[in-house]
């Protein structure tokens, strides 16, 4: 009798199913909650993802720097020439001060990762007529030369070290490129780079001092306006030699 009470008491495989079976609506209501919180963490997700986007290329442009450092102790406190010949970035990789085309390159820029026949399509542009040439510098007098515009900038001649673009976020939207030559006006053209901000509305800088750090603009043309870079003939230009402020 106790053995056939037990045998009456033992639930029936049908009967354990049932109890773990979900309802479509309870299945539907299960999906809705993970759609919102996958909506919840997207946002968080994809703003660390570009933080960490934003540190990469503040060090890129870090190692930039030690790289024009490195170049003027060779050459007597002169900055990289862009040269005529094949340009700065072409140069500093034939002269091994980088030895891989990706230090030219920005994980947030979605154009092509510059390789060694691609180098004039850095991510970074230089600030190539005040810095890597002598074209907006007011003092060529005093080099009595007619290639005066192909003549960098010396150490000697920059003041506000902390304020003097040198490389920086580049995209030219005329044709859709990155190139290694940064304008310093937003409207001039497909020749050169714009500054460009990649990094949730900043563009990241390297400048004269060395250090790295991003500069508040939604769009190119803010990163050209009073309050960011400047441009050539703006008061308080970020672009030239002597900045005014």
């Amino acid at each position: 009798i106790i053995m056939s009470t037990r045998q009456n008491c033992k639930p029936r495989k049908s009967q354990l199913v049932d109890v773990w079976r979900f309802t479509l609506i309870e299945l539907l209501i299960t999906i809705a909650i993970i759609a919102i919180l996958a909506a919840l963490l997207l946002p968080a997700l994809n703003k660390a993802r570009d933080k960490g986007k934003s540190a990469f290329c503040l060090n890129q442009l870090k190692q930039l720097g030690m790289v024009l450092g490195n170049y003027q102790m060779d050459y007597k406190d002169y900055c990289i020439p862009n040269t005529s010949d094949g340009d700065w970035s072409n140069f500093i990789y034939r002269q091994k001060y980088i030895t891989d085309p990706r230090a030219l390159a920005c994980p947030a820029n979605t154009t092509l990762i510059p390789t060694k026949t691609t180098l004039s399509f850095s991510h970074y542009g230089y600030n190539y007529f005040h810095i890597g040439g002598s074209g907006g510098f007011s003092g060529y007098e005093q080099y009595n030369s007619v290639n005066f515009g192909s003549i960098p900038a010396n150490l000697n001649q920059l003041r506000n070290l902390g304020k003097i673009v040198v490389f920086a976020d580049g995209y030219c939207h005329e044709d859709k490129t990155s190139k290694n030559t940064l304008t310093d006006r937003h409207d001039s053209g497909a020749s050169f780079a714009k500054a460009w901000p990649w990094h949730s509305s900043a563009v990241n800088v390297q400048w004269a001092d060395g250090h790295a750090s991003g500069v508040f603009a939604r769009n190119y043309v803010e990163a050209y306006g009073v309050q960011a870079l400047g441009r050539r003939t703006s008061s308080g230009s970020k672009w030239k030699r002597n900045p005014e402020n």
